[in-house]
């Protein structure tokens, strides 16, 4: 993955003009120890621009709670993914994405 292609995970979640960059849920992820960092790698090595990547999680126990999202400058790049990416393989678990 080349520097240029990854954003800051945490991001602002909204644009210059104040509206919501367009997002989707990513459900199923793989482990407890799966975070922010490794849900913008996957989409990023996978050809996507992601503007955001949010994994939740347990602060107490620094643990992920298996879910996340992800967000896009552009409603086409957010289509694409959903119509590739969905049911894929990320780390041997198949993900769910959902507006």
């Amino acid at each position: 993955i080349s520097a240029g292609s990854i954003a800051e995970p945490r991001a602002g979640t909204s644009r210059p003009d104040g509206k919501k960059w367009p997002s989707l849920y990513v459900g199923n992820l793989p482990d407890k120890s799966f975070f922010d960092l490794d849900l913008l790698k996957f989409f990023s090595s996978a050809g996507f621009k992601i503007k955001t990547a949010t994994v939740a999680n347990d602060t107490d126990k620094n643990k992920s709670l298996g879910y996340g999202y992800i967000s896009f400058a552009e409603e086409s790049e957010l289509e694409r993914c959903l119509s590739t990416m969905n049911n894929a393989l990320c780390h041997d678990r198949m993900i769910i994405l959902n507006r």
